[in-house]
């Protein structure tokens, strides 16, 4: 063996398959491993990417179908605010600039259609019910509107009774009492009813006569009785 000749089992052998060194391994299993690793990394970020991208399409399925339900729904708000006369809102189905995942996006968009079906269920419930003491029976209710009426009439019949004497009986005693009747039923009909009621409210028009023609009469049996007792 002469000096320039390597020694055997040395770790400058050229070749792959050379004695291991003194950690054991060859150049060529080091190579074998760092391919086996990049192989690996690489499957890793395959599966990544595909599972991002996966998620973006899942996405993009569910923002197309929220985005009509949306725009239904922003429909239906402005169609209750006219029906309310109340200010329309302004509705847009287009999503707003925010920097966000997909998976974010998708949770916004959810929120936002859970947030207009709850307006527009509350909007509904506010537009099928009266203006005037919507929890109030409706009797009780038209039993009130008459009554303010009638009170109203029956200062009116004393007022001209007491500016002249010899007030004409027929209006004092019908007439007045004809348009409190007139304006009761109307009152009825517009603070009793809803927005968007489909049958129109009882309007009680037995009892409005009742109160509008007998308050004048039920005064002056009060008056008298109290000036027997008095």
């Amino acid at each position: 063996m002469t000096a320039d000749s390597p020694e055997v089992g040395g770790a400058d052998s050229g070749s792959p398959f050379a004695v291991p060194s003194a950690e054991g391994r060859t150049p060529w299993q080091h190579y074998v491993d760092l391919i086996r690793a990049l192989d690996a990394e690489r499957d890793a970020e395959e599966q990544r990417t595909s599972v991002q991208r996966q998620g973006a399409e899942t996405a993009a399925l569910e923002v197309e179908r929220l985005t009509p339900l949306l725009i239904d729904q922003g429909a239906e708000l402005t169609h209750l605010a006219r029906r309310l006369r109340l200010a329309q809102p302004r509705l847009s189905a287009e999503p707003q600039e925010v920097s966000a995942s997909p998976y974010e996006l998708v949770v916004l968009a959810i929120r936002a259609t859970a947030r207009a079906s709850s307006h527009a269920r509350e909007a509904h419930q506010l537009a099928t019910r009266p203006r005037f003491l919507p929890g109030w029976p409706s009797g009780l209710r038209n039993f009130l509107l008459y009554l303010g009426w009638a009170l109203l009439a029956l200062l009116v019949q004393y007022r001209s009774m007491a500016v002249d004497a010899n007030a004409n009986a027929v209006v004092v005693l019908v007439g007045i009492p004809a348009l409190a009747y007139i304006a009761g039923l109307l009152t009825v009909r517009a603070l009793g009813s809803a927005p968007l009621a489909v049958v129109r409210p009882h309007r009680s028009a037995r009892l409005g006569a009742l109160i509008c023609f007998g308050m004048f009469p039920l005064s002056l049996l009060v008056i008298g009785l109290h000036s027997l007792f008095a």
